[in-house]
Parts: structure tokens; sequence; C-alpha cells
């Protein structure tokens, strides 16, 4: 039996759920539930999630400007900057479920924010080693343009830097190299 993904078992956890499947019956699944009439398939808000939320979620989303105080009715700011826009984000607790929006409507679960910050993390830290190796090549053409000057005080420093920074890129490339960080978000319970 094929392992069900951390995102699929956290929706399982926190909502309601209609339907789990493979993905090979979805097409005819999708198929019927459009035959369907819609009073069959009509779905209501649970009474888990306060209904006021919702319509105030719909307003912000449906507008180009989002007032302050309509967020602190659902939610409060988090210490935690919105990964689009890096604005603050408000932290909104649906029962057991955990949640985050901006003013300017970008939303996220729990389990979207850490992988979104965890690649974030990923791809520091491959513009770090890239500066690092573009930093150790750069000290090494001044060395070498230094040597054939015959300035051996500033080839020597240029050698050391380099050295240093190769260390530096070595460290980082080994953290890159170990299991990726976006492998270890783990699941948000």
């Amino acid at each position: 039996m094929p392992s069900i993904p951390v995102c699929t078992q956290s929706a399982i956890q926190h909502v309601a759920v209609d339907y789990i499947g493979p993905v090979s019956d979805m097409p005819l699944l999708l198929e019927r539930l459009a035959n369907e009439s819609a009073s069959e398939g009509v779905v209501s808000v649970t009474d888990d999630i306060d209904k006021d939320h919702i319509d105030i979620e719909v307003e912000i989303a449906k507008s180009d400007l989002s007032d302050e105080r309509l967020l602190d009715k659902i939610g409060s700011p988090s210490h935690y900057a919105c990964p689009d826009c890096h604005g603050t984000l408000w932290q909104i607790h649906d029962g057991d479920l955990v949640r985050f929006r901006c003013r300017v409507g970008h939303a996220y679960t729990a389990e979207s924010m850490i992988t979104v910050h965890t690649e974030s993390v990923e791809n520091a830290l491959y513009a770090a080693l890239r500066a690092l190796e573009e930093s150790a090549s750069l000290s090494r053409q001044l060395a070498r343009n230094a040597q054939q000057r015959e300035l051996e005080g500033i080839v020597a420093r240029m050698e050391a830097k380099a050295a240093k920074t190769e260390q530096q890129a070595t460290l980082v490339r080994s953290l890159l190299m170990s299991e990726s960080p976006a492998n270890d978000a783990g699941s948000i319970e």
C-alpha cells in the first residue's frame, strides 16, 4: 500500500474530507460529481469554522486594500513575515488548524509556511555557496595578477583569503549535500 503524503494526512486530520483515493480514480470521480445536480453536491460550512471569519477572509481576498482591524477580528499578528510580500502575517486558529494570512491576502497553512520557509533557507544557502565560490575565484585571480607584478604581500593575502573562503564554501556545500532541508520539514501536528 503506497504511503499517504504528509499534506494529505494533515488534511484528513483537520478538515472534513469527502473523498480519499488514488489520483487514477480522480477523473471518474470528477466526472460523476460534475454531473450531479447542485443540491446533491452542496456542502455547508462546518460548525468548527466561524462563518464571520470566512466572510472577513473573502473580503480581504477581494479587496485591493485590507483593513488591519478586519485581520485583528480573526487572528493576531505573528512574529513571521509573509514569504511573498514580506508583510506581517496574522495567525488564525480554526479549531486545531493554524493558518496565516497577510494584509494583502496571501494565505498559508502551517504546513505550507514550514515548506516555504525551508525552501527559503535552502535558497539562501545556495546563494551563499555561489557568492563564496565567486569570492574564492576572484581572490585566486587577484593573487595571480599580483604574482605577475611580483607583489608578494598581496599574493599571500589573496591566497589566504581564497583558502578561507573555499573552506567556508565547503562547509556550506556539505550542509546542502547532507539531507536537503526541504525534506526535513516534516508534518505539522
